[in-house]
Parts: structure tokens; sequence; C-alpha cells
């Protein structure tokens, strides 16, 4: 039986706890990710049907704990599309 809201946030609320303590004990990043990858699988099988939300809350952790970067953090490079007409072509027009 899936998880609650209240005890998913409740799990949640430990891994976020639990980040700075695995990493502390961690012999290398490796290590820290396999032990945090493993809880939090846990809690996105136990979230059922509120995975999305729990996968946008471990997000928000990284985050906060700067694991992850924050979006727009590294811009995307815009390639110019195939189409899109050159400086000088004036009269070219889209259909």
């Amino acid at each position: 039986m899936a998880w609650t809201r209240a005890q998913l946030d409740e799990a949640l609320r430990t891994l976020d706890r639990d980040i700075d303590p695995l990493r502390a004990h961690a012999a290398d990043m490796d290590a820290f990710w396999s032990a945090f990858d493993r809880n939090a699988r846990h809690i996105q099988r136990e979230a059922d049907g509120e995975i999305w939300y729990a996968a946008a809350q471990i997000d928000r952790m990284l985050i906060r704990h700067g694991l992850m970067p924050r979006p727009g953090v590294y811009p995307l490079p815009r390639r110019r599309l195939p189409f899109a007409p050159d400086a000088g072509d004036d009269d070219v027009r889209a259909a």
C-alpha cells in the first residue's frame, strides 16, 4: 500500500536531514550517491501516485544542498534552426 502524503513528507524530511551525515560518513561521492539513491528510490517506490511530487521534492533538496544546479544556472546552447533565414535574406519568409 502506498504511503499517505504525511508519511511521504516525513520520509522526505528524514532524507533531507540525512544528506549531510551521509556525505560526512561516505568514503567518497560514489558511496554517498549509492546510499542516497537507495533511500530516494525507496521513497519513490512508496510514493506510488505521488511519484512526481516526491521526485520534485528530492530535486529541491539536492539543489538546497548544492548537489544539483538550480534550473537556469547553465544555459542551454541555442542552435540556429535549419530553416531560419540568414542575416541578408530579407525576401525569405516562413510558411
